[in-house]
């Protein structure tokens, strides 16, 4: 996956005003535009699916459109990503276990905290870089994108090893409190008011 193919937000936004221009959803193209780039940061892929997603399954008949164009439709969509199968995420699931030293490095970054500094001769950081999953984010290795970020936490939650450690137990006390209706709850992300230390 070459970076420079991917979409940046006012690129996204484009494509949005062109759909717009055509269906007459009423969205907020610049807020579509900035929680597509929040979730995906230009995966291209992932934007496109996204979007289809909101306009063929959630938005399948013209007069329900528009409520697929906007935050709720939005999320749902997130969710039905989230819950398939499809080759990116057959890629992403199938390298963890060709490479080893990159399953350890993404498993150490979502449960350890652990920081990676960004070298790309490192082979684990190179491996990672070269299909997309992580991004140099000032010197440090960082998941790409909040999408490959929820799928591999819920990928590696699911691990029958994972459940019998403390630290499983204790993510998914944490999960729970930043959980509402099966989506994520930014408000006591926002607000401090989860149990949590940054």
């Amino acid at each position: 996956f070459d970076i420079s193919m991917s979409f940046d937000r006012d690129g996204i936004a484009g494509m949005l005003r062109e759909y717009e221009e055509d269906f007459h959803t009423g969205m907020d193209v610049g807020a579509m535009a900035g929680l597509l780039w929040d979730y995906t940061r230009g995966y291209p892929f992932l934007v496109s699916r996204l979007c289809k997603l909101m306009d063929e399954e959630i938005g399948g008949g013209c007069e329900s459109k528009s409520a697929a164009w906007t935050k709720e439709g939005f999320l749902e969509a997130v969710r039905m990503v989230l819950a398939e199968k499809n080759t990116l995420f057959e890629s992403l699931i199938g390298k963890l276990s060709e490479y080893p030293e990159l399953n350890s490095m993404l498993r150490a970054l979502l449960f350890e905290g652990k920081s990676f500094v960004y070298n790309p001769d490192d082979s684990a950081v190179d491996m990672a870089s070269i299909f997309g999953f992580v991004k140099n984010d000032r010197g440090s290795v960082m998941i790409a994108n909040r999408i490959f970020e929820m799928r591999l936490y819920n990928f590696y939650l699911s691990d029958a090893r994972m459940q019998e450690l403390d630290i499983h137990k204790a993510s998914l006390e944490d999960r729970s409190q930043f959980m509402a209706d099966g989506h994520l709850d930014m408000r006591p992300i926002i607000n401090g008011t989860g149990n949590y230390t940054a």
